[in-house]
């Protein structure tokens, strides 16, 4: 199986929470025999991409300079190198890894992330809400699959986007695979004698 993940959220974050969620699918996906899992982005700034373990999967350069304007300067870049990167490439999956009003990349099926519907809650405690949510609604309506973070978040999804039920699931984040578990508490526990005070 090919899966792709689109540039956006690269292009946006060089770290956080959803930038992590893609890369850890990525590498871990990657590790199997029977999936080949590559990120198109061009132009990138996020740090996570430059692991060792997930590099080697990604079909870009990685943006070294640091200023007030660096994801604007990236999505420009991508903007004009999209079309060539995704040239000829068919895969399985496009996944994309965030809101956009724009098509890229061909997949058998499409799938998009929703993480929240704050946007769209409390839309007065952000100026780009329209703008979000107008980006979302244009996910959503393209995508043959829509996952959902919580039960809470599809269904805001289901009521304040109109998509249906069938179309949604719920896959709750959770953490790196390659993080030590927590020892296992002993057997029995040992405990010191007991000083008897007559």
């Amino acid at each position: 199986m090919r899966i792709a993940y689109d540039q956006q959220i690269f292009e946006m974050q060089r770290h956080g929470g959803i930038s992590r969620y893609y890369t850890e699918l990525v590498r871990n996906l990657g590790q199997r025999a029977d999936v080949q899992a590559t990120v198109i982005a061009p132009v990138f700034i996020n740090q996570y991409l430059l692991r060792p373990d997930v590099r080697g999967r990604v079909r870009g350069t990685f943006f070294p300079f640091r200023f007030r304007g660096e994801a604007r300067v990236a999505r420009a870049s991508n903007k004009a190198l999209l079309p060539v990167y995704w040239a000829g490439r068919n895969f399985d999956i496009v996944h994309e890894t965030y809101y956009s009003q724009v098509r890229r990349g061909r997949g058998r099926v499409r799938v998009v992330t929703v993480y929240d519907m704050i946007h769209e809650l409390f839309p007065q405690d952000f100026p780009d809400s329209a703008q979000v949510t107008a980006a979302k609604h244009a996910a959503v309506r393209r995508a043959d699959h829509i996952v959902c973070i919580s039960e809470t978040t599809r269904q805001d999804a289901i009521r304040l986007l109109g998509i249906a039920p069938e179309r949604s699931s719920v896959i709750y984040l959770g953490y790196s695979l390659d993080t030590p578990a927590a020892p296992s508490p002993p057997d029995r526990i040992a405990r010191a004698p007991l000083d008897v005070v007559p």
